[in-house]
């Protein structure tokens, strides 16, 4: 999956992309990674072909549950 990833970045950066990790970080419905780019970090979504419909009040109670775990802003 990470050459996927790499490969995708590279394709949007014009291959001007200088990405030292990529980490696998989960997800319910979405593929979500950590990228390390030029000593910064980033988050990126990719949506997974299951997820076609998007049931974003699922998703909302998710997250409002996460934050007061502490576990999400």
């Amino acid at each position: 999956m990470n050459v996927a990833i790499n490969n995708l970045l590279s394709s949007a950066f014009h291959n001007k992309c200088d990405i030292s990790t990529i980490t696998p970080i989960g997800g319910l419905n979405n593929d979500n990674f950590k990228i390390t780019y030029n000593n910064s970090n980033y988050f990126v979504r990719i949506s997974s072909s299951s997820y076609i419909y998007n049931d974003i009040n699922e998703e909302t109670n998710i997250l409002k549950k996460a934050s007061a775990l502490n576990l999400s802003p």
